[in-house]
């Protein structure tokens, strides 16, 4: 809900400028006469909205929508339940576990809503490994660093764990939009696309891998640390028999 917001309001503020600079309100009614008369899925509509797309303007925008603003709002929210339920959990893995559910259901649901308006669907369910594995490590990140500031007064571990966290999910929307992006160049300039493609697919392999290996770490820590508290808290077998 806070996203569609944000994004209602960028489109007021996008509207106020349209009206307050004539030149462009001429240049967006030549371009929708222009697109009404071709296929929206043709090579010649994304000709058409090229000069568009890449205006300084709408990349700054897209680039602060969906690396700052969406992250900085999903880093927040996504791990709901271990804000809640904070002040009950006796340590840290338990947050990291519930963090890192609550990134799976959200990454589950996400796929499920981009999958049903796709048509390749099995690919594009594979590449979403990757931002699957993003909202799993931040979030469980997250939980790990919330029950430790509600446990140990570490607030700032948890504003350090989330600018991380915002970090890690901005930078992968930034190489995602990168991709995306090269398709749509490809019909104008497809040496520069192919160029992008390729470079924006491995940042993604790369930044895959390192998330992976991110969440594998860090569950071994906190596994140690719980496997750790439990032997502290069990009682001495010697002092029992001896009384």
């Amino acid at each position: 809900m806070l996203e569609v917001m944000v994004i209602i309001f960028i489109f007021i503020l996008f509207v106020a400028y349209v009206i307050a600079t004539p030149q462009v309100a001429t240049e967006l009614q030549n371009l929708s006469t222009q697109f009404m008369s071709v296929d929206p899925e043709s090579e010649e509509a994304i000709s058409i909205l090229m000069p568009f797309i890449t205006k300084p303007g709408v990349i700054i925008t897209a680039i602060t929508l969906f690396s700052l603003i969406v992250p900085l709002l999903e880093e927040a929210f996504k791990p709901l339940v271990v804000w809640m339920l904070a002040g009950k959990l006796t340590s840290q893995a338990q947050g990291f576990t519930l963090g890192a559910l609550c990134g799976a259901g959200f990454a589950l649901v996400e796929t499920i809503n981009v999958s049903v308006q796709a048509d390749g669907w099995s690919g594009l369910l594979f590449a979403r490994i990757g931002t699957g594995a993003m909202h799993i490590t931040a979030s469980a990140l997250m939980g790990a660093a919330i029950v430790s500031a509600f446990q140990e007064k570490r607030y700032l571990r948890l504003l350090g764990t989330y600018l991380l966290s915002v970090l890690l999910h901005g930078t992968w929307n930034a190489v995602a939009l990168t991709n995306g992006f090269s398709t749509i160049l490809a019909v104008s300039q497809p040496d520069r696309a192919q160029t992008l493609l390729t470079t924006s697919t491995i940042a993604l392999a790369l930044l895959t891998i390192g998330l992976i290996t991110i969440l594998i770490s860090s569950n071994r820590f906190h596994r140690k640390n719980e496997d750790i508290d439990i032997v502290d808290a069990a009682p001495d077998v010697d002092d029992e028999i001896s009384i």
